[in-house]
């Protein structure tokens, strides 16, 4: 320790330099007891306790004390740990951003949250010590906890890095292997759990049992992501089944648009189709266009889908046109071909979706299982594709699927071709895309951001839309769809008494990705496996062009939204050893788990009791009133004192009046003082001036006002006078 002092000022600078030798390393500094820090310093006991006594030990105590008469205890801690706060400060920041990856994880969930656990629990113990720094001096004296320190902040880096590769497709990329993956996951457990020993921070997890969740973890997310890769193919994988290196070109260049300084250059050249290959023989006329100005067109003996364009867009448009044709390489997106020029004006040319689109196709057509398994898995697949791109679609619906003479669907009108000012289109456009929204976006709307857990819980509802051939929520009004949805509510799984297996199974899938929470809706490429099962389970065996509708007949079949809130109790038999009717599953509602019975918060029960709608009221008033709760207790007295929803009982509804009072509630204080005033008599003075006075102490305006300027005077035997 090095001490200077100018005479005057007493301006001391102290700088600790403990031992290095290591026994002294190896002791205990981090102290087992609570400790004064006023306690005088001394070799044996308070502040800096040591299990031995030895010449370095001695002579580190005896600095210690000498700095603490000098410069006092607050000044020596500061001193101490000073060199540990900017450490700190960046690794409660690593960490915070960390915890923020979470909630863009695509792949290998498991693996991260046994990073995000560990990550989580020594938050914990930093904060914990920062907080008492003045119990753990000797812990701030160690050269070698500095370097730990050093140390875990590296390490932390590089499990940010790890979690972002393994959370995304893109990244995987950089392991070799699942296999190779699996061991760098090990190998960095290792080394935090090690570390954090040597640091000594006080974590809640068992290094044993952690290992046995690490070890689980590793083997569910390897076969999750093996199966995904090996059958995905679609552009995702190469045909040695390894991920497509597109994906890197694909971001880089995306990230180039994004940056407003390099949106002038071009990042690729759009393709320019001549037009002197179009057979104008075969160019529809108007009357047979698709909607819009969607246009068929024969190009080179195929035909295309023309779509004119304003050609007066921005710079960055033309750069999303020349990304949207590095996105060809998926087999289940349309194809963007190029621009050309007719009569009319520039177009932008497509493939053509003989079907339209997928929405048109199951209002007109009949689709059996197996055709709609495949549907539902190519669009898994093209999603999965613009996911690994960095790309969220944000309005997955049926209407946004495009059909091919094949029944293969491919993805369309996403970000990528859109305005950009699309925040501003998307509010527009709210109306539209509330069918298929998820409940986050519409609780919180711009304060949490679009993820991919929003779009899997739109493909959720869009493999409900191909279920049930019918848009979700139809003849429902907006703020009715949005208070459902908000409400933790979804759409009718009813497919009749008698559903078959490919239903219940699909029925699965439906619920696991439209779930509340996002952070339990799986990723697309497990979502992808389980459809995969199913198209394997149930195959389609050759093509056959779909069978029109009798409009008329089989649109009236369609179920109805407003029949959402409707139980269906009908049981069915499932083959096995047990012969009990299993009650089906046809709503949201799953009646036969011993589910939570949910209560409404306090403060909703108030706004339902403004809004006149006393029976729900006075529910949530009773239920939080059982559990203690103090202004429960005042509503539940209010609601008996005034025969609200139930009969009036002013006795009771006293009693409750007085056990909120006792408990501070000032408006029940007022409200049980003046349950002592009747016809101007006042039955017990000092009780009635005792609550009284603790309501307008507590904030009450009435009984504030009864004591402004003198208003209100101390009563005479059993009368209160008023002026």
């Amino acid at each position: 320790m090095e001490r200077r002092s100018r005479k005057g000022d007493m301006d001391f600078v102290l700088r600790f330099a403990p031992p290095t030798r290591e026994p002294f390393a190896e002791r205990r500094l981090f102290p087992s007891r609570q400790i004064n820090i006023h306690e005088e310093i001394i070799i044996h006991g308070g502040l800096y306790e040591i299990g031995e006594s030895n010449e370095s030990n001695e002579e580190l105590l005896n600095q210690l004390k000498i700095s603490n008469q000098l410069i006092g205890n607050i000044a020596v801690i500061g001193e101490s740990s000073k060199h540990f706060d900017v450490l700190i400060s960046d690794i409660l920041d690593l960490i915070k951003n960390i915890l923020e990856l979470y909630e863009t994880i695509q792949f290998n969930k498991k693996i991260c949250d046994c990073l995000i656990d560990r990550i989580e629990s020594t938050e914990m113990s930093i904060k914990s010590l920062k907080r008492h720094k003045e119990e753990n001096v000797g812990y701030f004296l160690q050269q070698n906890i500095y370097y730990g320190y050093h140390k875990f902040i590296d390490l932390l880096e590089r499990i940010r890095h790890f979690i972002t590769d393994i959370s995304q497709l893109h990244g995987l990329r950089k392991f070799k292997s699942v296999e190779k993956l699996k061991e760098h996951f090990r190998n960095i457990t290792r080394e935090f759990d090690d570390l954090v020993i040597n640091l000594r921070l006080k974590v809640t997890y068992s290094k044993k049992d952690q290992g046995v969740r690490d070890d689980e973890a590793a083997e569910y997310d390897g076969a999750a992501l093996t199966k995904f890769l090996e059958n995905v193919d679609g552009g995702i994988t190469t045909s040695n089944k390894k991920i497509n290196p597109i994906f890197d070109e694909i971001i880089i260049k995306r990230s180039q648009i994004s940056d407003s300084k390099k949106v002038k250059f071009q990042t690729k050249k759009i393709t320019k189709l001549d037009t002197k290959n179009y057979d104008s023989n075969n160019t529809l006329n108007n009357n047979n266009n698709r909607g819009g100005n969607i246009h068929k067109m024969s190009y080179e003996s195929k035909f295309v889908a023309c779509k004119y364009y304003d050609s007066e867009q921005s710079p960055r448009f033309d750069n999303e046109l020349a990304m949207l044709q590095l996105l060809n390489n998926s087999d289940n997106i349309i194809r963007f071909l190029g621009l050309s020029d007719l009569d009319e004006g520039q177009v932008l040319i497509f493939d053509w979706a003989e079907y339209g689109d997928l929405q048109s196709l199951y209002e007109k057509y009949t689709l059996d299982w197996p055709v709609k398994l495949n549907i539902a898995l190519g669009i898994c697949r093209g999603l999965s594709f613009l996911h690994g791109c960095q790309i969220l679609h944000r309005e997955i619906r049926c209407q946004n699927i495009m059909i091919n003479e094949r029944l293969e669907p491919k993805v369309a009108n996403f970000n990528f071709g859109r305005p950009a000012k699309y925040s501003r289109y998307f509010v527009e456009n709210l109306t539209a895309v509330v069918h298929w929204l998820a409940p986050e976006k519409l609780r919180q709307g711009t304060k949490v951001k679009f993820s991919s857990k929003c779009d899997i819980f739109s493909f959720g509802m869009l493999l409900w839309e191909i279920a049930f051939d019918v848009i979700p929520y139809r003849d429902w009004s907006y703020t009715n769809i949005i208070d459902h949805v908000k409400a933790g509510k979804r759409e009718s799984i009813d497919f009749g008494p008698n559903p078959s297996e490919v239903q219940k199974d699909f029925a699965k899938i439906i619920r696991a990705a439209w779930q509340d929470d996002p952070t339990l809706r799986p990723g697309l490429h497990e979502l992808f496996n389980q459809l995969y099962d199913l198209t394997q389970k149930y195959p389609l065996k050759e093509f056959t062009p779909p069978t029109r509708k009798n409009v008329t007949t089989d649109l009236d079949k369609k179920p109805s939204s407003s029949n959402l809130d409707n139980n269906n109790n009908n049981n069915i038999i499932i083959d096995g050893d047990n012969d009990d009717p299993i009650p089906e599953v046809t709503d949201y509602k799953i009646d036969f788990l011993p589910m939570i019975q949910p209560i409404l918060l306090i403060e909703e029960g108030i706004k339902l009791h403004k809004s006149g709608e006393r029976k729900p009221a006075w529910e949530c008033f009773q239920s939080h009133a059982k559990l203690g709760n103090h202004y429960a207790k005042y509503w539940k007295a209010h609601y008996l004192t005034e025969g609200y929803h139930i009969q009036k009982d002013i006795k009771q509804g006293t009693k409750f009046f007085k056990e909120a009072a006792d408990e501070e509630v000032a408006d029940s204080q007022l409200r049980y003082a003046f349950s002592l005033y009747h016809d101007q008599i006042i039955q017990d003075t000092d009780a009635f001036l005792q609550y009284l006075t603790l309501a307008a102490e507590n904030g009450n305006a009435t009984a504030q006002f009864n004591f402004k300027d003198g208003s209100f005077k101390k009563p005479t035997k059993g009368y209160t006078i008023f002026k």
